[in-house]
């Protein structure tokens, strides 16, 4: 159907098309409003999961705490998840994060001898693992509250470094165990402000290929 129109009167044939009328419209002179582009779809983005092996070549994972007396001590153990042998001496870097996993007043020391009196473990040897091969360390505090005037110092996280310049692993959660599941780190320091870490050393443990590297490692002789 061909509408009758003119310019001039604004007459529109109401009987037309609807593409007829806008494009009679038009030609007199009268520009359709443009529409709006639809919103892009909004998205969160979220961290990648923790797979694989690092490129360090190692795990780390944390255990439960055990506490004596005011004494505090978490077990941590590193796993060659790579497949070549490696060589490590000394301490790993701790780093204490709060709930926002930001740093937290806290000194690290190297060894437990300012925590407590045993220090068996605090000479470092040099630990060589090959894969699958475990290596043990672990921090030491004291739940000690005689400060009045601030709140309690409650680390929620780890930022933990196998060894000097290597990239740090972030820990909220030592896994789960028989006997309960995985727990959230609770490093209850109190007004103490400080832990020690033991160095590593060679672990009992070895995980063969292909199984899970992220099992509790104890806290016995620590």
């Amino acid at each position: 159907m061909v509408a009758d129109w003119s310019c001039d009167d604004h007459l529109v044939d109401t009987r037309s098309w609807g593409l007829v009328l806008v494009l009679a419209l038009t030609a007199c002179g009268a520009t359709p409003t443009p529409q709006p582009p639809p919103p892009a779809p909004t998205t969160t983005e979220q961290p990648p999961p923790q797979e694989g092996c690092p490129d360090s070549g190692v795990r780390i994972n944390a255990g439960d705490s055990d506490a004596a007396m005011g004494l505090r001590v978490m077990a941590l153990e590193m796993t060659n998840c790579g497949e070549e042998t490696i060589t490590v001496q000394g301490y790993p870097g701790v780093v204490v994060l709060d709930g926002e996993q930001q740093p937290l007043n806290v000194a690290v020391l190297q060894g437990a001898q300012s925590i407590t009196s045993d220090s068996r473990y605090d000479q470092p040897t040099t630990v060589v693992l090959e894969p699958g091969a475990t290596a043990r360390s672990g921090i030491a505090w004291r739940n000690t509250y005689t400060d009045v005037t601030a709140p309690p110092l409650v680390g929620e996280h780890l930022r933990v470094a196998p060894w000097s310049g290597a990239e740090e692993q972030l820990i909220s959660r030592a896994p789960a165990s028989t006997s309960s599941g995985a727990a959230p780190i609770n490093i209850d320091l109190g007004s103490t402000g400080k832990v020690g870490v033991y160095p590593w050393r060679l672990g009992d443990r070895r995980v063969p290929p292909g199984e899970d590297v992220d099992q509790p490692p104890p806290t016995e002789d620590l």
